[in-house]
């Protein structure tokens, strides 16, 4: 029997049987999560069925009196949450009739489209250190014996650092604007009160070098941003950061998810700590009799 589907904006949701759902059925991806998505996002909603079993969530931007869906700022991956195939065109029927257009980014655990593939780089740390460090190859055992020697200070903080935004503003390769740097710190905020924050920091002579955000959910932790100055590439922090979550992961069912990236000098540093590649995919539809109808 087809499930019926509805669709509820951020303001009407039932968010504890949303965020069930999602506990449930994501595989520790963060990015559906109605505190992430606040956060994220200036409005959001969801297609859901009547029993909270199965659905999507999207963000909504409006030209021109219409709206589309885009994928959201800091969000790699919000797609189908356990949707079966026909769920998944039901639910697609549905967003028909409230966007004109969208480009979504797909979870990994959905059905991959082979044509538009992107990659995602993961680490499971289910063993010993000792284990886990044979498998870093042997650039990334050359330049954390490097960065070893520098006798860097690592601090390991749970909440944001509001006088470190402007650093990470700066040196990280994200494009920023206002409003991105709102969403960014309602993001650490959120984060902080669910308890899923770390905040990784280098340091030498009271300078600090480079940076991890990581957000922490249900047995995965998500390299969401790094930023690392000059100084810090030299002496090759970013390594020791990555290694040190390495090291208090080990033995426990944690999955580290570099979230990335199809840009192959990035994706091989990940690898070189002995992740592996998880796909996932995009897709964008333009639904145009949903757009005509508005006219």
């Amino acid at each position: 029997m087809s499930k019926t589907f509805q669709t509820f904006n951020y303001q009407s949701i039932d968010r504890y049987r949303w965020d069930a759902l999602v506990e449930a059925y994501a595989h520790g991806l963060p990015y559906a999560k109605s505190w992430y998505l606040d956060a994220v996002c200036e409005e959001w909603s969801v297609i859901v069925d009547v029993d909270y079993t199965c659905g999507l969530a999207f963000q909504i931007k409006k030209k021109w009196g219409l709206k589309y869906s885009l994928q959201a700022f800091l969000t790699q991956q919000l797609g189908y949450i356990n949707a079966t195939e026909e769920d998944i065109i039901n639910i697609d029927a549905e967003l028909a009739k409230q966007v004109f257009y969208k480009l979504h980014y797909h979870n990994f655990f959905n059905p991959v489209n082979l044509n538009n593939l992107r990659v995602n780089c993961i680490l499971d740390t289910n063993k010993p250190y000792k284990e886990l460090y044979q498998s870093y190859n042997q650039n990334t055992k050359r330049n954390l014996k490097k960065a070893e020697q520098n006798n860097l200070k690592i601090i390991t903080k749970e909440i944001w650092d509001t006088t470190q935004t402007d650093w990470l503003l700066k040196q990280s390769k994200i494009v920023w604007n206002k409003q991105r740097e709102q969403h960014f710190i309602k993001l650490m905020d959120n984060a902080h009160k669910h308890n899923a924050l770390m905040v990784q920091s280098a340091w030498k002579n009271d300078s600090l070098l480079a940076m991890v955000v990581w957000i922490k959910q249900s047995g995965r932790m998500l390299y969401l941003i790094a930023a690392s100055n000059s100084e810090g590439n030299e002496l090759r922090a970013n390594f020791l950061l990555v290694d040190q979550t390495i090291k208090q992961t080990e033995n426990q069912n944690i999955t580290i998810d570099f979230e990335g990236s199809n840009i192959e000098g990035v994706k091989r540093f990940y690898k070189g700590f002995g992740a592996k590649e998880q796909n996932y995919s995009s897709q964008s539809k333009t639904y145009v009799s949903n757009f005509f109808r508005k006219f």
